[in-house]
């Protein structure tokens, strides 16, 4: 995967990811802190937080998991948004 294909996921990831996560916080998303996920030096995902929530993606996953205390909450496609956008 090339890297601006991996900064487009990750971008892909922020934009579904934080109005979910508060949503369930009942936050607002500036609150939200981000952290890189990495297996020895290579990157393999993104993670987000806000209060108790977390999205994760990993890398070449096609969705996002929201997490409280390691209980998936709910599982959000990469193509969330655009499916979101149709229906309405």
């Amino acid at each position: 995967m090339a890297h601006q294909e991996i900064a487009d996921q990750v971008d892909r990831v922020r934009s579904i990811a934080k109005p979910v996560l508060a949503r369930f916080a009942k936050s607002d998303v500036q609150g939200c802190t981000e952290s890189y996920l990495f297996a020895a030096d290579r990157f393999c995902g993104v993670r987000l937080r806000l209060g108790a929530f977390e999205a994760v993606w990993r890398l070449g996953a096609s969705h996002v998991e929201i997490t409280r205390n390691g209980h998936v909450l709910q599982t959000l496609a990469l193509n969330y948004a655009i499916e979101q956008k149709s229906a309405a």
